[in-house]
């Protein structure tokens, strides 16, 4: 059924429209700016197709905007973030076809807790700098668009985000540590499937908080860091063939070689024993009795201010 002989009812006191998984097919029509009353517009899972039209974006009660899983095309409305939806707490345009540029004017957005663009065919513009200036946002998806360019450092203001879903973008360069500095409540991290290089950083062992950070399938190398183990299994490396583990990193309480560090590439045995070395030299040395193979550099200055002494 054509979703247009629904909504040319008269229905400006209505205030949910949710018809999901219904089989509605055909376009929106621009009468649905004319319910000046709706909160919540739910439309997911149907056969709708076209462009969105520019009315939904003058609808200043909308806390709810969920048009995910049709066939939508087109440039997302500017529309949307012009200062009408100032209540809008969820934005949920995923598995569409949607092109052109994330608009910027989604950063008005100051209530915006999920915005959900994975999926469509936005251009590669890079990763949207306008997130770091919503800092209500909860969850943040944009899987599956080839967006490109490198992580930006937007995460001072963030520290509310559970969820980031930044899979299949194309990104290079390096991880951001701020990452695991600032996203304290973060439970899901998803960059797997991109062209990211450079190490895992350290401070992804304070994400004490998370149940996934998914890093497979990019160019990552290096040391896994000793502070992952307080993530431990929720931590995904699977296909970054230059990573490797310490030998200690992935043995359990027990001993044992256990959990998923334990199927990977162990370090140069070479560089374990220099730092094994480097070890017993300071403890003799300085009568130091125990020693962190990752302060390594400072250890050796101390080594030898104590040989000079």
């Amino acid at each position: 059924m054509p979703i247009a002989d629904i909504l040319l009812q008269n229905f400006t006191s209505l205030r949910r429209l949710v018809l999901v998984n219904n089989g509605f097919h055909g376009e929106l029509p621009e009468t649905v700016g004319s319910f000046v009353n709706l909160e919540e517009v739910t439309l997911s899972g149907n056969n709708l197709s076209g462009e969105v039209p520019t009315s939904l974006g003058t609808l200043e009660k909308l806390k709810v905007l969920d048009l995910s899983h049709n066939d939508f095309h087109g440039c997302v409305p500017e529309s949307f973030g012009d200062g009408k939806f100032m209540e809008m707490v969820k934005l949920d345009l995923s598995h569409n076809g949607f092109g052109c540029r994330v608009p910027e004017s989604l950063g008005h957005l100051q209530s915006l807790e999920l915005l959900d663009l994975s999926f469509n065919k936005f251009g590669n513009f890079g990763v949207p700098l306008f997130l770091g200036k919503v800092p209500t946002l909860k969850e943040v998806y944009l899987s599956g668009n080839n967006l490109g360019g490198v992580i930006p450092e937007i995460w001072e203001n963030l520290g509310g985000i559970r969820g980031i879903g930044f899979s299949m973008m194309g990104l290079v360069g390096e991880i951001p540590a701020s990452m695991g500095v600032y996203l304290k409540n973060l439970t899901y991290l998803g960059l797997d499937n991109n062209m990211l290089v450079g190490p895992v950083p350290e401070e992804f062992g304070l994400l004490d908080c998370a149940d996934e950070i998914n890093l497979e399938n990019n160019n990552l190398s290096g040391k896994v860091p000793a502070s992952i183990r307080v993530v431990g299994e929720k931590l995904k490396l699977k296909g970054n063939t230059q990573l490797c583990v310490d030998d200690r990193l992935m043995r359990c309480d027990n001993g044992e070689r256990c959990g998923l560090l334990s199927q990977m590439k162990l370090c140069n045995k070479a560089d374990n024993d220099i730092l094994d070395a480097a070890a017993f030299l300071l403890s003799s040395a300085c009568g130091v009795s125990s020693f962190d193979p990752l302060v390594l550099f400072f250890s050796l200055l101390g080594f030898v201010f104590c040989l000079y002494l």
